[in-house]
């Protein structure tokens, strides 16, 4: 026997509507913001392969949250508990995490930190699922501010975070927290404690109006003797942070590692790019001339260069070495910039030389919308690895792409070429068999073509290398194929300078890379242990080496259906048949919206040309479409299977033209934008006018009681869906997501349709 709602969580007589919509409001949009700060947080403090599974376990709290509601209204659990404890509960939880967090506690054990950032997730979802069964009448209402102060919190967060930094956005988020305790106070008639949160949430603001450069440099305190010391020379108690800047991007950090000569700038405590001493005299670096980053400049007199993934400067100093006279440098982390800036008078100030054009964004925007020529187009240690936004997504970057790869060769003279330094073997072989396939694309016969290339490699400072490893090696691509001139050049300038060579065609072959034994790119793809096939567009996961799906989505992918299966299928084996497809309803609503925000968003960010950019544009807009899609779905009286089958269609259209059009250059920059707007907004107002539709039909059949499991219900499910959105765009793309998630929307119109009371 169900109890109801009042049964379980105590509530005021006649709860007053509009503070309930309020507190919606502020914490839906608190636990988007939270999620989003984590997703920083996380990148810093783990390794990014974690990020995914420790942030979407987290979220897996929203549904664990309605489900206890849930269990309580079936009996399980006996007392009452308010909305104000409730709250409160909320508030302690994320004061506990953020302060685990800042001393890095546990170190490098992601379980723990998913745990425990489950908790306030699961608080807030049992806060939003009560919510919602109170104003199951006013469900279009309440669904509109739900996701208006996602989008809202999300425009909060960027800027805060860009211009106040982590504490202070972690310092705005308590105060949230802490107005949102006012408002349920004044819910409660509890004048004295609605007084003390209104002082907490001032002071806070207060507080985090301040500049606390210390405290932002020692978060993740434990960290700086253990993730730092592997990146930066030196022992791990040498190393000082000298500087630190959190934005949406990452966290950069200036480290000092007793090295007078350089420093390391730090992007999320992981990708390092170095910072020289240098006061315009190209002697103070000259030694970088026996490296080989500076091998293909040997081939070259004052060429034009564009480097993308600039960093701290190395690469600028190396064209500078070369006589460039015309350096285009692309960074799209303005961190990076910023700390070079900073320190100029130790750096040089590169970034602002005559000699030097500074681009903040993404080198593959940066390449298809130029109409410059280069002699040198030059990618050092490119790795922009940061956590998707919202930390749903495995993001990669674009810039090691197939048709990247071929837009590189477009723009470089007929002598030119194009360079890659990368990390290991692994890294090189796919950038090798991707060139092949771009090669072969335009016509150039597989033997032809590795005399285009040449490789050599660094020696390895200490002996922990094994035998047969490619240290930090660069790959020359030509336009055209080398003479013996060039050949002999190569060769002995890499032999004088103590270089082992990889592959020089006719001269040299290592064991690990004989292309001339291979009939093609393909049999060089099946030779490799690694899985390195071609990356494209559509599947732009470059730093996936594993034949299959990354580890973290299988975890996360089984922890959803562990729950799933022990907490939820219970409980729906108990429901009546009706009451069931109205549970796989709202199942598919999950996963279709987050399978459609994952794959919109990694859209975006290629045809916009930043991930920030592109999240930043997406995720409100979906968000507020879908608010007034559920405000404007109470006066339509369409079906709700001709909604859902609208949506299918629009979605198939939506991925037809990023298919399309919309990636083949035959749009301005500003068209390309506005595209990207009116997508994310067509389809986010169908999107919103389903779920609350799902809630009134609850209520009208007398049914409201089930309001928190069918909430929780489509919570696991979106979680689901982003591991659905990320697996298979991994083996066939983000269209084919695309076109998932066009076929789950349409089941869910059949779904509800089908439903009786």
């Amino acid at each position: 026997m169900r109890n109801s709602l009042h049964s379980v969580v105590k509530l005021p007589p006649e709860p007053r509507a509009p503070i309930l919509f309020a507190v919606v409001f502020i914490v839906s949009g608190s636990l988007f913001a939270l999620e989003f700060l984590l997703t920083r947080i996380f990148s810093y403090l783990l390794w990014y392969h974690y990020v995914f599974m420790v942030v979407s376990g987290a979220v897996l709290g929203l549904g664990l949250g309605a489900l206890w509601v849930q269990r309580r209204m079936a009996g399980y659990h006996r007392g009452r508990v308010s909305l104000l404890t409730l709250g409160m509960a909320l508030m302690m939880s994320y004061v506990v995490i953020i302060a685990v967090l800042y001393l890095n506690l546990f170190g490098f054990f992601p379980l723990v930190y998913m745990l425990l950032a489950m908790v306030p997730f699961a608080v807030g979802g049992a806060i939003t699922s009560a919510i919602f069964t109170v104003l199951a009448s006013r469900a279009h209402g309440a669904y509109f501010l739900d996701l208006l102060g996602t989008a809202a919190f999300t425009f909060a967060s960027l800027f805060v975070l860009n211009n106040y930094g982590m504490v202070a956005s972690l310092l705005f988020l308590l105060a949230a927290f802490a107005l949102m305790e006012v408002l349920l106070c004044l819910l409660e008639n509890k004048r004295g404690l609605c007084f003390l949160f209104a002082a907490v949430a001032a002071g806070a603001v207060f507080t985090a109006s301040l500049k606390w450069p210390v405290v932002e440099q020692n978060f993740g305190y434990l960290l700086k003797s253990q993730k730092l010391g592997l990146y930066v020379q030196g022992q791990g108690e040498n190393t000082r942070i000298e500087f630190t800047k959190w934005d949406w991007f990452s966290r950069t950090d200036v480290v000092e590692a007793g090295d007078v000569e350089k420093k390391g700038i730090l992007m999320d405590g992981g990708s390092l790019s170095l910072m020289y001493r240098f006061n315009g005299d190209l002697t103070m670096v000259s030694k970088l001339k026996d490296t080989a980053a500076f091998l293909p400049y040997v081939l070259q007199n004052r060429p034009k260069v564009l480097v993308i993934g600039s960093g701290g400067g190395r690469d600028i100093l190396l064209a500078l070495l070369a006589g460039s006279l015309d350096i285009t440098a692309v960074e799209i982390n303005p961190g990076a910039v910023d700390a070079v800036t900073r320190f100029a008078s130790y750096s040089g100030d590169l970034y602002n030389l005559p000699q030097v054009k500074t681009i903040i964004g993404d080198g593959r925007n940066y390449i298809e919308i130029t109409d410059d020529y280069y002699d040198t187009i030059y990618l050092s240690l490119v790795m922009t690895q940061a956590a998707g936004a919202g930390g749903l997504a495995l993001s990669e970057n674009y810039v090691f792409t197939k048709e990247a790869i071929a837009a590189y060769l477009e723009h470089l003279r007929d002598d030119g070429q194009l360079v890659f330094l990368v990390h290991d073997e692994d890294y090189m072989t796919r950038i090798v068999a991707t060139a092949l396939v771009v090669f072969e694309d335009m016509g150039i016969p597989y033997r032809d073509a590795i005399k285009q290339m040449s490789i050599v490699a660094s020696q390895p400072e200490t002996s922990l290398h094994y035998e047969g490893h490619a240290h930090y090696p660069v790959v020359i691509i030509r336009k055209q194929p080398f003479t013996e001139g060039e050949i002999r050049v190569l060769s002995e300038t890499a032999s004088r300078n103590g270089l082992a060579p990889v592959y020089v065609p006719g001269r040299f072959e290592s064991q690990f890379l004989p292309l001339s034994s291979y009939s093609g790119a393909r049999d060089l793809i099946r030779a490799t242990r690694a899985n390195v096939s071609p990356t494209t567009d559509d599947r732009p996961f470059f730093y996936n080496f594993q034949r299959g799906l990354p580890f973290p989505i299988y975890v996360v992918s089984g922890l959803a259906l562990y729950i799933v299966m022990k907490l939820f299928l219970p409980h729906y084996k108990r429901l009546k048949t009706g009451e069931r497809k109205l549970a796989n309803y709202f199942f598919l609503l999950g996963v279709g919206f987050m399978t459609v925000e994952v794959a919109l968003i990694q859209k975006n960010a290629l045809l916009l040309g930043h991930p920030t950019r592109a999240f930043v544009i997406t995720v409100p807009l979906l968000l507020a479409s879908s608010g007034l899609g559920s405000l404007c779905s109470k006066r339509l009286s369409c079906r709700t299977e001709s909604l859902t089958a609208l949506l299918s269609t629009e979605i198939l259209i939506s991925a037809g033209l990023y298919r399309t059009v919309l990636y083949k250059n035959l749009l301005l920059p500003e068209s390309k934008a506005f595209v990207a707007a009116v997508i994310p907004l067509s389809l986010g107002f169908l999107m919103g006018m389903l779920f609350p539709r799902g809630i009134t039909k609850l209520h009208l059949s007398g049914r409201s009681t089930l309001v928190p499991f069918m909430w929780g219900v489509n919570g696991v499910a979106s979680l689901l869906g982003s591991c659905l959105a990320m697996g298979s765009a991994m083996y066939f793309g983000f269209t084919f997501s695309l076109l998932l998630a066009s076929g789950v929307y349409y089941l869910a119109g059949k779904s509800f349709e089908t439903e009786r009371c």
